[in-house]
């Protein structure tokens, strides 16, 4: 256990002056994202469908997630590991229908890039959906083969489609992942005025549940995020629709411990986490700039931490 010196709670007075009036839920929630973003940048033949039941299984025997990502309904050619993807979120929603004591009944998610992936998803009874954007159009482009706009458009059709279409299953929860919200692998360093505006255009979308801050080049520090979070506390944005997804990149597990409890600190509750040492945008980074999700560990030992010093 080391001794917690660089963290200081409610680093700023701007912080001091609204964390009173914040709606803060009372327990973290967390997004297992293992069976996506931790395996999208494998092979097929690398990760078999057995091999992902396994990995299924063994977030099922963890027990902590609220919700698990099973993975994403894309062009095969796009992600080929994602091919069977109908099959295998068939399997692992009936495998939690079967359940005979129902004690652990997490919420399937599954990332739909655009409407035809949609369309799968909601023809395969998905209760929760993550969208993707950025802050950042060349990783957009490279990422989806949209602009930012475009993106924006492509999100408010799926919103106008499941709204519309009242007899296919109705999707119950909706998440949007912003991308690059410090930095860019392609273009570099975004300004926290750049990332707190795109945030609040989706803050917008009454619909959409959670906005997830995604830290795509493993590199946010709690100096950054505080900036992002102020900036969205002016422009009135609640904390309990904001999420963290943070990449084992360039931080110490100081540093990511003192931006765990930072964002504890400031409200936030949601964090996605894996049980696998890989991650990271295939259709963006090379592989060896590839970084392993947030794991279950250092997050709990951030809590522990957070917990015992507030």
């Amino acid at each position: 256990m080391r001794a917690v010196q660089t963290y200081k709670p409610i680093l700023t007075t701007i912080c001091q002056d609204v964390f009173s009036t914040l709606n803060i839920p009372t327990k973290t929630i967390l997004t297992d994202v293992s069976l996506r973003d931790a395996i999208q940048g494998f092979t097929a033949k690398e990760m078999p469908a057995v091999k992902k039941t396994e990995i299924f299984h063994r977030i099922l025997k963890k027990g902590k997630a609220s919700f698990v990502e099973v993975g994403s309904f894309v062009h095969p050619k796009k992600v080929p590991v994602m091919a069977d993807m109908q099959e295998f979120y068939s399997y692992c929603a009936q495998y939690i229908d079967d359940q005979p004591y129902k004690s652990y009944m997490p919420t399937l998610q599954a990332l739909v890039p655009n409407l035809k992936g949609l369309e799968r998803a909601m023809a395969c009874d998905v209760d929760a959906v993550s969208f993707i954007v950025s802050t950042s159009t060349e990783f957009q482009k490279k990422n989806t083969g949209m602009s930012l706009w475009d993106a924006y458009k492509e999100i408010m059709t799926m919103e106008t489609f499941m709204q519309l279409n009242v007899n296919m299953h109705r999707v119950k929860y909706k998440k949007v992942y912003i991308s690059c919200i410090n930095e860019c692998p392609i273009v570099g360093e975004i300004d926290h005025e750049l990332a707190s505006q795109v945030i609040d255009i989706y803050y917008k979308f009454k619909h959409i549940n959670e906005i997830c801050l995604s830290d795509t080049c493993g590199s946010l520090s709690s100096e950054q995020l505080e900036r992002i979070l102020i900036a969205c506390l002016d422009y009135g944005h609640d904390m309990d629709r904001l999420s963290l997804h943070l990449h084992n990149g360039f931080r110490s597990d100081d540093e990511t411990y003192d931006l765990i409890m930072f964002a504890l600190d400031m409200g936030v509750r949601r964090f996605d986490v894996s049980l696998l040492d890989t991650g990271g945008c295939m259709m963006t980074l090379d592989k060896k700039d590839m970084h392993s999700n947030l794991d279950y560990s250092t997050l709990e030992e951030g809590v522990f931490l957070y917990n015992n010093l507030v």
